[in-house]
């Protein structure tokens, strides 16, 4: 568009070089001046004069933008970031799976381990360990999750049809679901 700056920057918002991933923000002239009755979240988006997307991308060598996934789907394990969109897209391909969810879980040592909601396709009987080793061919041994949680109920919704990520979150609480690490899930 004409007239918009486009940036992507790191998390001190420094603007990265072609093909890094970071946060999308953007200028313009017809910038919001804020949110009503919430200085905290305008400070938090309006930075400089640039907007904050909270979405995830990277600039090619073009100049061309492309997405990359929401800031606030990034789970933060062991000083890595991870998409919980390019999990799901992972698991999604999987001929068994009809949909997933991923998740951060709470860790200690590394601040957040991946957690996956799996809905099995009808007539499949999906093996979470099975189900992450196929994987390993499609992501980083550190991008695989943890915990996994087979259902064969659709994954609770919103009422504007969106899934229910808090809803869902509770299937994945470690010793209920798989644990790669060698807990046994419960019966």
């Amino acid at each position: 568009m004409l007239g918009v700056d486009v940036d992507v920057v790191d998390e001190e918002l420094r603007p990265l070089p072609p093909r890094a991933v970071g946060e999308i923000r953007l200028r313009h002239r017809h910038v919001m001046t804020g949110y009503l009755k919430n200085p905290e979240a305008t400070a938090a988006t309006l930075v400089d004069g640039w907007i904050r997307s909270g979405d995830l991308g990277f600039l090619d060598d073009a100049g061309a933008l492309h997405f990359a996934g929401r800031l606030k789907n990034v789970i933060k394990r062991s000083g890595e970031n991870i998409s919980a969109e390019e999990v799901e897209a992972a698991l999604e391909a999987h001929p068994d799976v009809a949909e997933a969810l991923v998740v951060g879980v709470p860790d200690r040592l590394r601040t957040e381990e991946v957690g996956a909601v799996v809905v099995a396709r009808a007539g499949a009987a999906l093996d979470p360990g099975a189900l992450v080793d196929a994987l390993a061919g499609r992501l980083a041994r550190w991008k695989l999750p943890r915990y996994v949680a087979v259902t064969a109920e659709p994954l609770p919704r919103l009422g504007n049809g969106k899934i229910d990520r808090v809803g869902a979150r509770r299937l994945v609480e470690p010793g209920r679901a798989w644990d790669r690490e060698g807990a046994p899930a419960p019966p």
